[in-house]
């Protein structure tokens, strides 16, 4: 494969189709390497300069959201699913579990029991 085919494929989805989810994903990575980068060239430069945090949270939130909408079908189709198993299990277990406690028999009942 050449250059071009691997960059191809980090903005395409499973459809072969251009993502613009992934595009926007790649640029928010591309923007956030050349921020660090700049930071770092500045504070070795000038000693005191930095970029605003408020520059790294726009960028976190800019990757966020990206990372979020190009993962949203996917966890939709897989991991959904998983979660709504999960949550019948603990619906189904109707306090079964707790109905079968039984304390100890070194336990007197005082909510104090063991406090120095």
């Amino acid at each position: 494969m050449t250059i071009k085919e691997h960059l191809r494929l980090l903005i395409t989805d499973e459809q072969e189709k251009t993502s613009a989810a992934r595009v926007g994903l790649w640029i928010a990575v591309a923007l956030a390497l050349l921020t660090i980068g700049v930071d770092i060239a500045l504070t070795l430069g000038q000693g005191s300069t930095h970029i605003p945090n408020t520059v790294y949270a726009l960028e976190g939130t800019m990757f966020m959201v990206f990372a979020a909408w190009a993962a949203g079908p996917r966890i939709a189709q897989y991991i959904g699913p998983e979660i709504g198993k999960v949550a019948s299990g603990i619906g189904g277990a109707n306090g079964a579990v707790l109905a079968k406690f039984v304390p100890h028999s070194w336990t007197t009942g005082d909510p104090d029991e063991g406090v120095v």
